[in-house]
């Protein structure tokens, strides 16, 4: 590791670029260049030398894409095309799935819908009882009325 002269920080290495030297002074920037093909994506490419201190992010240099024929273009383009079917395959196997259990839950209370019937079918009958218990009173009282009429 190379000694820093006094008032000066020391430039880190770039992976796929680097600076013009291994020292920046103190209050001084310094600027990475990358190599051939490769570009800093964001603006963060300078760093400057503050208190000792290296300030700024480390700089970081991609690899840029270039397309230079159609065949490459249109691989690309199938490339993306597939990953997009994938994806939507995906949604649609989710989706079936979903229905499938939604379909076996409904099936399942359909199922019991026969349990249901019974149950409103003995409802039914419970009103039906009830009714006639209420209607017991009135009949009661046309008997009592007739049996006077009959004595009387």
């Amino acid at each position: 590791m190379p000694v820093v002269p006094l008032g000066s920080c020391a430039l880190p290495q770039i992976l796929n670029g680097g600076f013009s030297s291994n020292f920046v002074s103190e209050g001084s920037t310094a600027t990475v260049t990358c190599s051939p093909s490769y570009i800093v994506p964001d603006t963060y490419d300078t760093v400057l030398c503050k208190d000792g201190v290296l300030v700024g992010r480390t700089p970081v240099c991609v690899q840029v894409l270039q397309i230079t024929d159609g065949t490459s273009a249109s691989l690309l383009v199938v490339l993306i095309c597939c990953a997009c079917v994938v994806m939507t395959c995906t949604v649609v196997l989710s989706f079936v799935l979903w229905y499938k259990k939604h379909k076996k839950v409904t099936k399942k209370l359909s199922d019991d819908g026969i349990g249901t019937e019974i149950r409103i079918r003995q409802k039914e009958k419970l009103q039906t009882e009830r009714r006639k218990q209420r209607d017991i009173p009135n009949h009661q009282r046309h008997i009592n009325m007739i049996q006077k009429i009959k004595s009387g």
